[in-house]
């Protein structure tokens, strides 16, 4: 996994993470129909028609931490990987 994320392969990290959460998906299957594709477009662009306040990035205050993994969790990621 950590050989993947040094190389940016986003595949290899998404079938790394596949043992750990034991999602064996195959994807979304293909609409059979083109008109369908916008109906998400529709139904979240409805949220959007009223909102007249523009993006503000937050900053967590100083005293919270990033998230990390511990030497733990990261041995037995890296084990499911190979």
């Amino acid at each position: 996994m950590e050989r993947d994320l040094d190389t940016n392969n986003t595949k290899g990290m998404w079938q790394a993470t596949q043992p750990v959460t034991g999602n064996k998906s195959r994807g979304a299957p293909i609409m059979p129909e083109p008109t369908l594709a916008d109906e998400p477009n529709s139904f979240n662009a409805r949220f959007d028609r009223h909102n007249k306040d523009s993006a503000v990035k937050s900053t967590p205050p100083p005293e919270e931490k990033p998230l990390s993994v511990s030497a733990d969790i990261r041995r037995i990621l890296l084990s499911e990987y190979e």
